[in-house]
């Protein structure tokens, strides 16, 4: 009979860790994208709700105004003015996170509970997508991150959605 090496168990959970934490990165990555991820999926008329986004262990709270050059951008399409968006991420990631951690990713742009029920957004369904691929890449529930992205506005009962809408709120959802 072989002897087993003590330290061959440590070592597989390690690694397997180390993949695990990997595949999280690369999630959060991917999702805050700018050209493939939620910015691409946002409302985008001066851009600045689409460079908002950010990544962290608590809820980002909505409370950013609006700035330059976005102001400016606003300004000038208010003004009939054909120009593209700015989609500069104003947020990007600094910090490795750790599978295990619950990850928020959520707006800062102060107007976000509003630009959530735009009929611009294409949120809802690039979450969709996403949680495809987190299905592919992690497989069981037993190794699903939790990771969780305002993606919806929070409503007072009996209100319909909208950019116009009452909302209290951005509702996180679980992918």
């Amino acid at each position: 009979m072989a002897k087993s090496d003590p330290n061959a168990l440590s070592n597989a959970i390690a690694s397997t860790r180390g993949e695990l934490n990997t595949q999280l990165n690369n999630l959060i990555d991917t999702i805050l994208d700018k050209e493939k991820g939620l910015p691409e999926a946002s409302p985008q008329y001066s851009g600045f709700f689409a460079s908002s986004w950010q990544v962290n262990t608590y809820r980002p709270l909505a409370t950013e105004e609006i700035r330059s050059p976005w102001l400016e951008r606003k300004k000038q399409k208010d003004k009939n003015r054909n120009l593209p968006s700015i989609i500069e991420p104003r947020y990007p990631r600094t910090k490795r996170y750790k599978f295990g951690d619950t990850i928020f990713i959520g707006n800062r742009a102060e107007y976000a509970r509003y630009a959530l029920g735009s009929a611009n957004s294409q949120i809802m369904p690039y979450l969709e997508n996403i949680t495809q691929v987190i299905d592919v890449v992690f497989g069981s529930s037993m190794t699903q991150p939790d990771v969780r992205v305002a993606g919806t506005q929070v409503l007072p009962q009996g209100v319909e959605g909208g950019i116009d809408a009452p909302a209290l709120g951005s509702r996180y959802i679980k992918l």
